[in-house]
């Protein structure tokens, strides 16, 4: 059966305390001047996901050589170029990238989706609460689920591919329950079709 990942990743930010060092915003002074930036799944030199509004307050999470991992305004977390990203709303301050931890690099050899596949798309979702536990715990990281998503629309067979414990993974589980989608298709005909999903919970502003 063919198996591939679902193209966004949701992230759970839960913000305690000052965001300031970690948060920036979208700035085109320094490349698109139409009123957006692109954003990327990856940093693998793959074509834009989709594409940020100016001034758009982004949370920076880690960066990648030039590249910033954020999570945008909608919640999905993406890759952008770091000269993409001020500091200030109103000017250009250059993001400081040493405030933010380095990223591991992607396996960029992994092939993707074939033509004849199309992959589900999310219609709706619900964010997952972060566990009291895990809260007091600092506990911070991914979780990955592995499901499929029937030609019905709904996830089914969700299994925890990795796990973090104190009750994130369940309260992962729960949140992906809710989901709804546009089924996959094979052939140009609905079919079932295995997908990841990886849900990011991390605490800000919080010291242990």
């Amino acid at each position: 059966m063919l198996r591939y990942s679902l193209p966004f990743i949701l992230s759970a930010v839960v913000w305690a305390g000052d965001d300031t060092v970690k948060t920036g915003y979208v700035d085109c002074s320094q490349g698109d001047q139409n009123g957006h930036a692109s954003v990327y799944l990856n940093t693998c030199g793959n074509r834009p996901t989709l594409r940020a509004e100016c001034g758009e307050k982004v949370t920076v999470l880690g960066r990648e050589g030039r590249w910033l991992q954020i999570v945008t305004s909608h919640g999905f977390r993406r890759y952008i170029h770091a000269d993409a990203v001020s500091r200030e709303q109103d000017r250009f301050v250059a993001f400081d990238v040493s405030s933010v931890p380095e990223l591991e690099a992607p396996n960029c050899g992994v092939v993707g989706p074939r033509a004849d596949v199309k992959q589900p798309r999310v219609i709706s979702q619900a964010w997952p609460e972060y566990s009291e536990e895990a809260r007091r715990k600092h506990i911070e990281g991914v979780v990955v689920l592995s499901l499929t998503v029937g030609t019905d629309g709904l996830p089914h067979d969700i299994k925890v591919e990795k796990s973090l414990g104190y009750g994130l993974d369940e309260n992962a589980v729960r949140a992906v329950e809710k989901y709804r989608f546009d089924p996959g298709q094979r052939d140009g005909q609905p079919a079932d079709t295995p997908i990841h999903v990886e849900v990011s919970f991390h605490l800000y502003g919080q010291k242990p």
